[in-house]
């Protein structure tokens, strides 16, 4: 399953990981483009 994650910030980029460790395909998307590359 693919999930869209809006915000990477201090809460986000975990609950992303997470999603990613659950073995969902996770596209991520932030303000700054930084943490989108983690």
């Amino acid at each position: 399953m693919k999930i869209g994650f809006v915000g990477l910030g201090t809460m986000g980029l975990p609950m992303a990981v997470n999603l990613l460790k659950a073995g969902f395909e996770v596209y991520g998307k932030n303000r700054s483009s930084g943490r989108e590359q983690q």
